[in-house]
């Protein structure tokens, strides 16, 4: 795969049920886009899927997720890497998706944990499966979102690729919850501009948008100088393939 194409992140997440249609829509993705790099596997291995992928150039890696009490001790968190590494050889993978999304205090010892992972995960891929891809995800903006106050730009340093999750941007509702699109355009900018002012390199962001929407529905209007607000927390997800 050459590096000077541009990167197209693609999260599949499959169970059982719905494994023949995820499947046909990536390798529909790998045939029509040329520009896929990465298929992050969520769920269920697919061999088919990563032979497919590894025949048009792009990459297939694995989620990781660990709850951070648990690897604030250094020997758990080596043997889970270890666990990841040899996990990922055995699938002919080549990387990871850390996948945590816990809350985290600035300081406290899972927020040291965390940035160790990282740097440490990035070091043993590369190490034992060399051209492997590590990646982060992150919330939308670096803004302590639900809780999440990580070190973002040690984060980034360690690793390859920061996934910003650009959507479910209503996260954070301490009042009335009004109707707002997934992720609005002016404010999943700004979040951009804020991680770039903490010198993390542009590059290395990699903006995950949404495939899906939202309902609401009305529970009650409030009039507002001739307007009308609509005000609801009655949210149906509406899936686009």
């Amino acid at each position: 795969m050459t590096e000077d194409r541009r990167r197209v992140y693609r999260i599949v997440s499959c169970n059982k049920d719905i494994k023949n249609y995820y499947l046909y829509t990536e390798i529909k993705l790998l045939n029509t886009c040329n520009y896929l790099t990465t298929v992050a596997a969520f769920g269920e291995y697919d061999a088919e899927l990563m032979c497919y992928a590894h025949s048009k150039g792009a990459r297939v890696v694995l989620k990781g997720d660990v709850p951070l009490s648990y690897i604030v001790d250094p020997v758990n968190r080596t043997a889970w890497i270890q666990e990841k590494v040899q996990l990922a050889k055995s699938r002919f993978m080549d990387g990871i998706n850390i996948d945590v999304e816990q809350a985290v205090e600035t300081g406290s010892p899972e927020y040291y944990a965390l940035t160790a992972l990282v740097k440490e995960t990035t070091e043993s891929f590369h190490t034992e499966i060399p051209g492997s891809q590590v990646s982060f995800d992150v919330a939308w903006s670096p803004k302590c979102i639900d809780k999440r106050c990580y070190d973002y730009l040690a984060i980034a340093d360690s690793c390859d690729l920061l996934f910003v999750m650009s959507y479910d941007e209503q996260s954070q509702i301490w009042g009335d919850c009004i109707a707002m699109a997934n992720a609005p355009f002016n404010q999943t900018l700004t979040a951009y501009d804020q991680y770039i002012s903490m010198n993390i390199e542009p590059k290395k962001l990699v903006m995950g948008v949404p495939w899906y929407g939202y309902d609401y529905s009305c529970l009650n209007f409030t009039k507002v100088n001739h307007l009308f607000s609509v005000f609801s927390c009655n949210k149906l997800i509406k899936g686009v393939i």
